[in-house]
């Protein structure tokens, strides 16, 4: 439905419309895989060193995070920290190398701890979905194009 297509107050949608809506959303998913991925449940057994040092951290940190600020935005954040840091570079590597080094530094660094917060912080206020988990590794994938570009 376009904005010519809004509906006034009062008013509600024909089945038409409802019809035409339900399509649009049909578009990318079928009801069988909107039901497989709501059901879906990522099993991480990570047992590295560095995730047994970093673990206790993360969690310590969590419980400073207010628990009206969406996992969503820990993961946003994270990642437009890499993309300033890449743009930074990009932009100022020639005049300012010292500081391109450490706005990279810096970038990397609140991008590894907002990954590292953002799904602590979901199970925390109980909002862990497979969507946040999808919209995390779509965000980590983006991340790692600028991040690479910036090292």
């Amino acid at each position: 439905m376009g904005s010519e297509d809004k509906i006034p107050e009062g008013q509600h949608l024909t089945n038409s419309a409802r019809d035409e809506q339900c399509f649009v959303i049909e578009l990318f998913l079928t009801p069988s895989e909107k039901m497989n991925f709501s059901e879906w449940v990522e099993v991480v057994s990570d047992k590295s060193v560095t995730n047994r040092l970093i673990d206790p951290l993360f969690k310590k940190l969590c419980v400073f995070v207010p628990e009206r600020i969406a996992p969503n935005a820990l993961t946003l954040t994270g990642i437009l920290a890499v993309v300033q840091a890449w743009y930074f570079c990009v932009s100022y590597i020639e005049f300012a190398p010292r500081f391109c080094a450490g706005a990279t530094i810096l970038g990397v660094m609140v991008y590894w701890t907002m990954h590292g917060l953002d799904s602590k912080h979901a199970k925390r206020i109980m909002n862990d979905t497979p969507i946040g988990e999808l919209f995390k590794y779509v965000c980590d994938a983006i991340a790692m194009v600028f991040l690479s570009s910036a090292v």
